[in-house]
Formats: structure tokens, C-alpha cells, sequence
């Protein structure tokens, strides 16, 4: 055991660039990127103390640094380096928790992921003489540093007065302690969603309307009856295909309740917690607190531009439903209240399209199997980006199935690598995400480091008589997830903290917009030729199936847009003013009046699920608000063409290439050469 522990660190520390105190990984074989991943609890465990170590270390020298008064710049780029160190450990840790099978591992991947935090927590909270040294120097030397330097400290003071710095000793005590409970509850509230494995089992006649192919990727018990689980592929077949309204409201009422009801106590502890920080902190809450360092400043502001798009979704939402309404299925009726029940939702829009679209989303996936649209996409991106993208093989990770893509520039220089994890598992991560800076793409006066990222996705697998088939949600799901591995990967620079998207200075009402503004290539006809191929034909979507699917795009526009407000809503609602919420009571009352033509389960804890409501907190609504300015820029970059790498370069120079080092205000204004304006993305709803 002791060989084995001498080799992986051996192993690790051959894929380790050291530079000054602390080692950044260079990853630059996927026999480093496996090595670099623990296999055990054991080796976890022994990463994380190695890592903490190294960490305090590193402080301490940079408290040296300024009792000696050494140059402020060094000492400013130690902190930067030790806050970007800190950064790759959480995100290598948090892939872990997401993705390991072996639940000793996931454990102690969320016990570092944890300790991690605490540290870079500890940091802004704790070191009140390393707040009031780099305070003096911001404004004795603001001239002796460059614009990212001046923007770095500002982002630290901000950090450090989130924290409690300009406070009393005391209060900086409660509010450390503060972020650590609320760490804990959120992992926690994580970890009951992705390991609530629920399911039911029925006969092949209550599945009725499900095409072989999806009957196949279902697991049948000894007694021929087929388990219904709560993963997306399985979720979204019986929803849209099954005739059988109880299969479905069965199934709706499982998925409606995951980690019901431990997640009640959790998500109601989060908000108290939460508020009783920004309390502390003189902020009238915690949606305050946290808006107040995002792009869109203040909770008003963004209950006004919520209220605004819900306002202008109402008329076409109601059109939508009188539609729907107006065509029910033989076996789909009206509440007394004359509303649709949420469980036949799916499945009559479904029908609907079936009918006046002569669309079938089953039919549509035939035509995007997994290997070659995933071929057709890194074309694209190829093109538009001026990169190169290959299959690299790798072994001795997680899961077989796991792949890994290199990525390199024009100039044939190392980017980084994206690990693609996209089937569904057991106790896996169950919705689709990035982890992105799990290492960071750093430049320094001799090399550069190449980032890795993790995309994971919960597609259907792949089975003996067919390859894994996508429905075009799944394909726009791929592209969006893929955007955000290549920002990070493109987002390069010296200063290790505002390197990549897993930066503590990201914008999260900024970091949506890359990948978002990138789903709009999936509705341009000759896109879309590109990227299909009929698994058994190999032909691409037909011209009259294409020009349905474009006009089919805006059908449930305005159903789409008041579902996102109400998400959005409810994010803001939970982390407004006050620690005492009925967290199922709000969610209850916002559905109720933000989408009133659709009657719920009486029994509907999704809020429960909601793995939104952790990371991103009050900030939902940056989804929406990321769109309107992706759809702008997407306006531009369509009228000089979407594979045009001219444009695509600019746009990674402006926006993509910066990470988290300028205001995302001033790089979108840079790239648009004006304000944005909202007048795209309502045209693109039509709105």
C-alpha cells in the first residue's frame, strides 16, 4: 500500500510546474490527467493535507512579504497565486463528488472540497493586517500597477469586505463561521438530490407510446416489468411518449419530490444562514450581498428586468395555451379550473407538435447520434474558433466511458483538455454542468499551462442495437455545456485568480453568456445540415424537417420565458429580506400567480431539487439575464457569418479570452461598440 501511495505522488509530481511557493499542474498527456485524479479516499485524503499544507505555507510568506515590506507587487501576485491554487483544488475535488462511483471517495472528495473552501474562506475572513496592507496600497500605489492588477486588488478588497473586514473582530468570528455552515448545508443539499435513486416499477402496457429504442434503455426486473428512475433520458421519454396519464403523473410525482423531504430542513437552515451573514455585513439581505459584485448591481434591478420579460411573455403564453387547449389528446382533459395538469404538459405539447408541425422529437433524434454530432460540432468550433480538436484516449478513471478531447490553437500550441462523463450512473451528478479550472490555463514569460475541464451530461446510453440518440434539447444541452469548457479553456493569463471561469471573481450573471450565445448556431439551417446524420442513412435533416423544426422553435416561447422568471423569482424570493421562510409555501404562491394555466402536484417539493438554489443563490436569474446579451452578440456575429473565424477570433479576444479579468460591461460594450440592447432576444422569442 506504501508503493502505491510513493508511485502516485511520484506520478503526480511529474505533471507539476512549480512556480515560486506553489505548484499548478501542467497537464500535458492524459496519463498525467488520470494520474492527477485521485483513485481512493486514502490518496484524496492525502492530496488534501499535502495541498493545505503547501497553502499556509504560501500565506505565510505573504504575510512576510508585507511585514517586511517587500515590493507590493510580488506580494500581490504570491496572494494571486495562492488564491488560484486554491481554486484548482476545490474544482478537482467538486468533479469527484459529482462523478466517482466509489462513495468512500465522493465522501472524502466533498470533505476536501470543503476544507478547500474553509481555507480561501479563512482568508478573506481571518487576515484583518493582510486587508489593511493591501487597503494602503491601492491607494499608495495604484500607479505602479497595470489595469489587472488595479482591477485584482479592487475584486480582493471586495472579498475581503464581503467577509466582514471593516468589521469588529467578533462579528468577522460569526460571519467566518457563517460561511462555513452555509458550505456545509449546500454540499449537503447537493448530495441528497444526486443520491436520491428512487423508482417504480410497471408493466410494457403503461408505457404505451414509447418507441423500442426507448423501451431499450430501460433496466427490466427478474419479473419483465420495467424500472422507471428519475434520470433525464428515462424522465423525458415517459414525459413527452407515454400515453399513460397515471405512468406519468407516477413519474412526475417521484421527480417532484427528490431529496423531499431532507432537503426541507437543509434548503430552510441555507436561507437563515444566509440572511443572518448579510445581516451581519449591514446588507438588508443576502440577495444584496451578492448582487451587489455582479454585473446587474442590486435585487431591484433585477426583480424590474424579471418582471419586465414575465410581463412580455404573458400575452404569447396565453396564446400558447388556448392552442394547446383548443387540441387536447383523446386522453387529456382540463382541471375544473380549466387548467392543464403539469404532468400532461410534455406530453400534449408533444402531440401538439406531432400534429401541426409534423414533428416528433423521437424522430428528430435519429438524426443526431451522439458520435457524429458531437464530429460535427467540434467542426464548428474548429472553424469559427481557429482550434484544433482530437480524441485522445485515457484509461484508468472513474468510469470507462469517460473520453477526453485535446484542444489547440491556430498555432498548434496546447490550450487544454475537456473530459466528456455524458450517461447517466447511479449516485452521478444527474443534470449537466462544467467543472471548469480543475487545472488553469496560466501564461508566464517561458510557457503556458493548459487548462482541463469536465463536462458532464446524463444522455441516453448507447445500447447493442442503437447508439446514443439526441433530441435536439440534448444537442442544444451539448453545445451549451461544451461553450463553457472552451471559454474556460480560452480564458489565459499570468494572474493565476482570474484565470479561466472557476475564478472567485467570475460574474455569474456573465458566465452563462458564452455558452448561450452559442446554442442560437442550432437554428440556422445550414448548421444544422452540418452536425445531423441519420445513425441508419447517415443522411443529413432534411430541407422540409429543418424548416419545421425553425418554425416550431417559438411555439412555447412564452410558456419557456414564465417558467425561467419563475425560477428566477424564486431564487430572488428566497434570499430577500427575512430568515424565516416557508420555502414550500413561496413555491406554492410564485407558481401559482407566475404560471397560472398550469395546476401542479398537491404533493410538489421540486424546490428541493433545485441545485440552482446552491452556487448560484439568489442569482437564477442570470440565465435570463446573460441571454438578452447573448442574443445580442449573436445578432452581430450572424450577419458576419457563423463560421466566419474572423469574427470569432475578435470575439475571443474581447470577451472570451479575458477570463475574469475586466468588468463583463466593458468587454461586452467593447465587442458590440454600443450598449446592449434587448431588442434580439425579444424578436428571437417572438416577442
Amino acid at each position: 500500500m506504501l508503493l502505491r501511495f510513493l508511485v502516485f505522488f511520484i506520478l503526480c509530481s511529474l505533471s507539476i510546474l512549480f512556480s515560486e511557493d506553489l505548484p499548478f499542474p501542467d497537464l500535458r498527456t492524459p496519463q498525467e490527467i488520470s494520474n492527477y485524479f485521485p483513485k481512493t479516499a486514502s490518496e484524496m485524503k492525502k492530496c488534501k493535507i499535502e495541498a493545505l499544507h503547501r497553502a499556509n505555507l504560501a500565506l505565510e510568506e505573504i504575510k512576510k512579504g508585507f511585514s517586511k515590506e517587500i515590493s507590493s507587487d510580488r506580494t500581490i501576485f504570491k496572494l494571486d497565486r495562492l488564491l488560484g491554487y486554491l481554486t484548482i483544488q476545490i474544482s478537482r475535488a467538486e468533479a469527484l463528488t459529482l462523478v466517482s462511483p466509489d462513495k468512500d471517495l465522493r465522501e472524502e472528495a466533498s470533505k476536501a472540497q470543503l476544507a478547500f473552501q474553509n481555507s480561501l474562506d479563512n482568508l478573506f475572513s481571518n487576515e484583518h493586517e493582510l486587508y489593511l496592507q493591501i487597503k494602503k496600497i491601492s491607494t499608495q500605489n495604484s500607479l505602479n500597477f497595470n489595469s489587472q492588477q488595479n482591477y485584482l486588488i479592487q475584486q480582493i478588497l471586495i472579498k475581503f469586505e464581503a467577509s466582514g473586514q471593516s468589521l469588529s473582530e467578533n462579528k468577522r468570528i460569526e460571519i467566518l463561521n457563517l460561511q462555513k455552515t452555509i458550505a456545509e448545508l449546500e454540499q449537503t443539499f447537493q448530495k441528497n438530490i444526486q443520491e436520491d435513486n428512487r423508482s417504480f416499477f410497471v408493466n410494457e402496457a403503461e408505457l404505451e407510446g414509447l418507441k423500442e429504442a426507448q423501451l431499450n434503455m430501460l433496466t427490466k426486473n427478474t419479473e419483465g416489468q420495467y424500472q422507471i428512475t428519475c434520470d433525464y433520458p428515462t424522465f423525458y421519454a415517459v414525459m413527452t411518449s407515454c400515453k399513460n396519464s397515471k405512468t406519468r403523473k407516477s413519474l412526475s410525482h417521484l421527480f417532484s419530490n427528490r431529496a423531499h423531504p431532507n432537503n426541507t430542513k437543509i434548503l430552510t437552515e441555507i436561507i437563515e444562514k444566509s440572511d443572518q451573514m448579510a445581516r451581519l455585513l449591514e446588507y438588508k439581505s443576502y440577495a444584496h450581498l451578492v448582487l451587489s459584485n455582479e454585473m446587474i448591481k442590486d435585487p431591484k434591478k433585477a426583480h424590474s428586468f424579471l418582471q419586465k420579460l414575465w410581463l412580455k411573455s404573458g400575452d404569447k403564453e396565453t396564446l400558447e395555451f388556448k392552442a394547446l387547449a383548443n387540441e387536447l389528446p383523446d386522453n387529456i382533459q382540463l382541471t375544473q379550473e380549466g387548467k392543464l395538469n403539469s404532468w400532461d404538459f410534455s406530453y400534449t405539447f408533444n402531440q401538439y407538435k406531432k400534429k401541426n408541425f409534423q414533428i416528433d422529437n423521437e424522430e428528430i433524434a435519429e438524426y443526431f447520434p451522439l458520435e457524429k454530432t458531437f464530429q460535427g460540432l467540434m467542426q464548428i468550433y474548429e472553424q469559427f474558433f481557429s482550434i484544433h480538436i482530437e480524441n485522445e484516449n485515457i484509461n484508468n478513471l472513474w468510469d470507462n466511458d469517460v473520453k477526453l478531447l485535446k484542444v489547440s490553437d491556430s498555432d498548434n500550441s496546447l490550450l487544454g483538455y475537456i473530459l466528456l462523463d455524458l450517461f447517466p450512473r447511479e449516485n452521478k451528478y444527474s443534470h449537466a454542468c462544467d467543472v471548469p479550472g480543475i487545472a488553469l490555463g496560466l501564461k508566464d514569460k517561458f510557457k503556458t499551462t493548459p487548462a482541463v475541464d469536465l463536462v458532464i451530461a446524463n444522455f441516453t446510453k448507447p445500447t447493442a442495437s442503437s447508439p446514443s440518440l439526441l433530441k435536439h434539447s440534448e444537442v442544444n444541452t451539448l453545445f451549451h455545456e461544451f461553450g463553457h469548457a472552451l471559454h474556460d479553456l480560452f480564458s489565459q493569463n499570468e494572474l493565476a485568480s482570474f484565470s479561466g471561469i472557476a475564478s472567485p471573481f467570475i460574474k455569474i450573471d456573465f458566465v452563462e453568456l458564452p455558452s448561450q450565445m452559442l446554442e442560437q448556431w442550432l437554428w440556422d439551417p445550414d448548421i444544422l445540415k452540418k452536425i445531423s446524420s441519420h445513425y441508419q442513412t447517415n443522411k443529413p435533416l432534411p430541407d422540409a424537417l429543418i424548416e419545421k423544426l425553425i418554425l416550431s422553435k417559438n411555439i412555447a416561447s412564452g410558456t419557456n420565458l414564465q417558467s425561467q422568471c419563475y425560477l428566477s423569482f424564486l431564487s430572488l424570493s428566497y434570499f430577500s429580506e427575512g430568515s424565516q421562510k416557508n420555502v414550500s409555501q413561496i413555491a406554492r404562491d410564485l407558481k401559482y400567480h407566475l404560471c397560472p394555466h398550469y395546476q401542479s402536484l398537491e404533493e410538489d417539493n421540486t424546490h428541493l431539487s433545485f441545485g440552482h438554489l446552491v452556487g448560484y443563490g439568489p442569482r437564477y436569474y442570470g440565465y435570463l439575464w446573460s441571454k438578452v446579451l447573448a442574443l445580442d452578440i449573436f445578432s452581430v456575429i450572424k450577419e458576419k457569418g457563423l463560421l466566419n473565424p474572423e469574427i470569432g477570433n475578435y470575439y475571443r479576444k474581447t470577451v472570451l479570452d479575458k477570463g475574469a479579468c475586466a468588468d463583463p460591461n466593458e468587454l461586452i460594450n467593447s465587442f458590440l461598440e454600443r450598449e446592449p440592447s434587448e431588442n434580439a432576444f425579444l424578436k428571437d422569442l417572438g416577442l
